[in-house]
């Protein structure tokens, strides 16, 4: 795949202690450099989760369903899945976010009553299947949520002519539920068996609804590539994060704060958080070993969490990195004067922008008064390459890391825990 950006972003660090890697994360780390040469279209191990934004199979399948999907009357796209099968597109969703766009996606993931009743509401204006698409996402098959989520929307357009034929499921080729929606006629797009959810984002799980509603996803995954093209870098962000991490660690700084100074991103923080809390939160290491690790991510946003956490960040424990990302430029407002500006002096008739790049300032002279360990990634925009390179270096930093750790980076057996007693609740009669 051509690259159609060159995303540069910078990286600093200040009262972080930078720890040294073990033999087999360094292993795995040169491992990881080769995967733009791969071209194969099968993934056998689980770390080849990181070479699927140059997967070109993946792009071809995922943008022929989207062009077999795409009406002239398409209005909106119903995504129905649960964790990974949705932070990821929504956090590009979010983060991308066009109220000009014609085709909107509304995600249905937990059973809440209001989201119901917003795709209730909405499929009672539509009059042709052609107005919509659902797309089902669930790896494994049977999640709960998402059964249950399209048992209840189906009904809601099953009076709809052709409604079946609108029906996309993503999954693997071995689960339960691909056999049942050949039985059905949905139609099929499927994920590689060895890869996470949260890690699936440039799989079809995030590209064809992506593609679908028209966003620019050759952008999102030439970022994504040049995220990874730094690798060969002097100063790689990814071996300097995951450094400051293995240093913060031995410290005692179990929490990873991801500070973001534009709203929109904050489902990009939560995709994070899922990423760093499943991959990194294990009771055992590969030896079998009771290790109880991880890191505990959290998401802040700027400015209104200054308001709320910012006591805690600076005079609190120092158990925590922030990692703080700058007000990306958007379109500027100019703060009229009026009688109330004289209570806040030099605002009037400057820019939102000027004001928010001035509290961001404030943020980092205090950090460093404070001597808290932060790290600060500068991007040139906020747009598809921005974000698609910030969930590369994460998965990246997050595997690595976990090498380092001795655990694996792929599983979340505690997860099951949980769904044992739900299903055995459910059975019940």
């Amino acid at each position: 795949m051509k690259q159609t950006t060159d995303m540069k972003f910078s990286y600093s660090s200040q009262f972080t202690k930078r720890g040294e890697l073990s033999l087999h994360a360094k292993q795995l780390f040169d491992q990881i450099k080769g995967f733009n040469t791969i071209h194969s279209s099968e993934y056998i191990e689980q770390i080849e989760v990181l070479r699927t934004a140059f997967d070109a199979n993946i792009l071809l399948d995922a943008r022929a369903m989207a062009e077999r999907m795409n009406t002239s009357t398409l209005k909106v796209i119903f995504i129905v899945g649960i964790g990974g099968s949705s932070l990821g597109t929504k956090a590009i969703v979010d983060a991308l976010y066009d109220n000009n766009r014609n085709t909107k996606i509304i995600f249905l993931e937990s059973l809440h009553d209001r989201s119901i009743k917003q795709a209730e509401e909405i499929c009672s204006t539509l009059r042709s299947s052609h107005e919509f698409c659902i797309n089902i996402i669930s790896k494994a098959g049977a999640t709960t949520e998402t059964i249950a989520n399209f048992s209840i929307l189906s009904g809601f357009v099953e009076h709809i002519d052709g409604w079946r034929s609108r029906v996309v499921v993503t999954t693997t080729k071995e689960s339960e539920l691909a056999a049942l929606s050949k039985k059905e006629g949905y139609a099929l797009l499927y994920m590689p068996k060895v890869i996470s959810g949260r890690y699936s984002v440039f799989t079809a799980v995030g590209v064809f609804p992506l593609f679908l509603a028209g966003y620019p996803v050759q952008e999102i995954l030439a970022g994504a590539q040049d995220a990874h093209a730094l690798l060969q870098a002097p100063h790689d962000p990814t071996r300097r994060l995951v450094e400051d991490l293995v240093g913060g660690l031995s410290a005692g700084m179990h929490i990873i704060d991801f500070f973001f100074f534009n709203s929109e991103l904050e489902s990009l923080g939560k995709w994070a958080r899922q990423l760093y809390a499943e991959s990194l939160g294990k009771t055992h290491d590969k030896n079998g070993k009771e290790v109880h690790t991880g890191i505990t991510p959290t998401v802040s946003i700027g400015s209104e969490d200054l308001h709320s956490m910012v006591q805690l960040y600076y005079g609190g424990p120092r158990d925590r990195i922030s990692l703080l990302i700058p007000p990306l430029k958007g379109q500027k407002h100019i703060i009229p004067s009026h009688a109330f500006t004289a209570l806040v002096p030099g605002i009037a008739g400057r820019s939102t922008d000027d004001v928010n790049e001035a509290i961001y300032t404030g943020v980092v002279a205090a950090f460093k008064a404070n001597q808290i360990a932060s790290v600060e990634v500068l991007f040139p925009s906020l747009g598809g390459a921005m974000v698609g390179a910030f969930m590369q270096w994460q998965m990246q930093v997050v595997a690595i890391l976990a090498e380092h750790l001795n655990i694996s980076a792929f599983d979340q057996p505690n997860v099951e825990d949980y769904k044992k007693v739900t299903h055995s609740l459910l059975v019940q009669k």
